[in-house]
């Protein structure tokens, strides 16, 4: 199947699925509803809510992920499906700084070049200038070696 997304998604890792808590704005209403993301993109995110929702609500949360500081981005629902009590959502961002909209563009072209090298077998597959390696938990990260120091 074609891809039909015009960003690159990162899927699920451990630092990015944490429970998080977004604000749904719903028919006139906002309300705080805890959630998964299970992915992420210059462009949008999915998550699961921890709610049944109903149509296609606009939402807006803060983002924190290593490397990034937190940021705040607004989507509205492009589609949903209710499971149960919960509900997978799908978010278009409506409203997203471009720098950060550069950076999650440059981590996900990283994170998919890297899934290209392990699939090819290259004898080298982490190295420190990679933009995805804050968030990197693959096994064939460096092993024995930390993310460089900042300039002070």
């Amino acid at each position: 199947m074609k891809e039909r997304r015009k960003h690159k998604r990162l899927p699920v890792i451990k630092d990015l699925a944490e429970p998080i808590e977004i604000t749904v704005l719903e028919s006139g209403k906002k309300r705080q509803v805890p959630a998964v993301l299970t992915n992420l993109s210059a462009g949008g995110m999915d998550l699961v809510l921890m709610e049944a929702v109903q149509g296609k609500p606009l939402v807006r949360l803060n983002i924190h992920l290593p490397g990034f500081d937190r940021f705040e981005v607004e989507g509205k629902s492009v589609w949903s499906r209710s499971k149960g009590a919960t509900s997978i959502v799908g978010i278009q961002f409506t409203k997203i700084d471009q720098d950060h909209a550069k950076q999650l563009t440059h981590m996900a072209e990283a994170f998919w070049e890297c899934e290209a090298r392990i699939k090819d077998q290259a004898p080298t597959v982490c190295f420190h200038g990679c933009t995805y390696w804050d968030l990197c938990e693959k096994t064939v990260k460096l092993k024995g070696i930390s993310s460089p120091s900042p300039a002070v």
